[in-house]
């Protein structure tokens, strides 16, 4: 099952991170060699920051669990995709677009870290 795992968010309502969590799912959706049919055959989390101080300037999102089937090029892809949907969706809730780190976890030789 992919995670995609974001942390360091700003300080957004449960109406924000509704329509952020279905921005991921939908470019994961977009992705056809991801699996991924529905939000049920992934996990997104947003874990609290203990310190707000900073929160938003810099987003840090971790794919992880990609299936090995995927080509480099392919997760690079789905990496784009999900750092658009995010600075999409934090605009639309009145952020301004964060600097965001993305990093996809090594499996094989292949892999990357944007």
């Amino acid at each position: 099952m992919i995670v995609i795992r974001s942390w360091c968010l700003p300080a957004l309502d449960e109406q924000a991170l509704n329509d952020l969590h279905d921005s991921i799912v939908k470019a994961v959706i977009s992705t056809p060699t991801s699996g991924v049919k529905s939000e049920k055959d992934m996990l997104n989390l947003f874990p609290s920051d203990m310190m707000t101080y900073g929160l938003g300037c810099e987003v840090y999102v971790e794919i992880m669990h990609l299936p090995e089937r995927m080509l480099p090029f392919e997760r690079q892809v789905l990496g784009n995709l999900v750092r658009t949907e995010i600075c999409n969706a934090l605009e639309r809730s009145g952020e301004k677009p964060p600097n965001m780190q993305l990093f996809i976890p090594a499996t094989h030789p292949d892999d990357i870290v944007m």
